[in-house]
């Protein structure tokens, strides 16, 4: 969109300046002399030729942008949960091309609006990799918030085994709230109080 209103405000001042220079030097009317036609005539040449020239620079950085997002998504990790090896288990995998970075889980449990705390921590998952919750939790939601290499925020939200990706948006809030690592929560689950890392 932004690209269109660019491209429309160049072929406006395009059209503009040089009709308005005609009308202050000759006036209104358009003139029958062939050589003040001329001087119209070369005298827009030059703001056309301007004018393409700053288009065809838009038109290539926009396609060098889109290329550059189009490169960084099929980079770009994203983690889906799945059954796990046993009965009520499930293993996040990273099925993207990117390593998923920081990973961290939480949950909101039947009935309720809030993820739970202590967030649940695994440090990194590469483009193939997965990891299997072996303590199963009654949960309504699962959420997952990771980065790939570039510090980019990806969310996975699963609900009803469907998974939702966010791309830049942190689901579960803010990162200053306390974790154990997935070894302490496969391990011993957290009581009140928990150790935190």
């Amino acid at each position: 969109m932004k690209l269109i209103l660019w491209l429309l405000i160049i072929f406006a001042v395009t059209l503009a300046y040089p009709i308005y220079h005609y009308i202050e030097t000759f006036g209104i009317y358009l003139s029958t002399d062939r050589a003040e036609l001329g001087m119209l005539g070369d005298f827009m040449n030059v703001w056309v030729s301007l004018a393409n020239l700053l288009i065809l620079t838009i038109i290539t950085l926009y396609i060098w942008k889109q290329g550059t997002k189009e490169d960084l998504a099929r980079e770009r990790p994203l983690l889906i949960l799945k059954e796990g090896s046993a009965d009520k288990t499930w293993t996040i995998q990273n099925v993207g091309k990117g390593a998923a970075i920081n990973i961290k889980m939480s949950y909101k449990k039947p009935n309720s609006n809030d993820w739970e705390a202590p967030f649940i921590k695994l440090f990194s998952l590469g483009s193939g990799e997965s990891h299997e919750i072996k303590r199963f939790f009654a949960a309504s939601k699962i959420g997952l918030v990771y980065t790939d290499i570039s510090k980019n925020i990806i969310s996975s939200l699963t609900e009803s085994h469907d998974t939702e990706f966010r791309i830049g948006t942190n689901i579960l809030g803010s990162s200053e709230r306390p974790y154990v690592t997935m070894r302490e929560w496969d391990n011993e689950p957290p009581s009140i109080p928990f150790h935190t890392s």
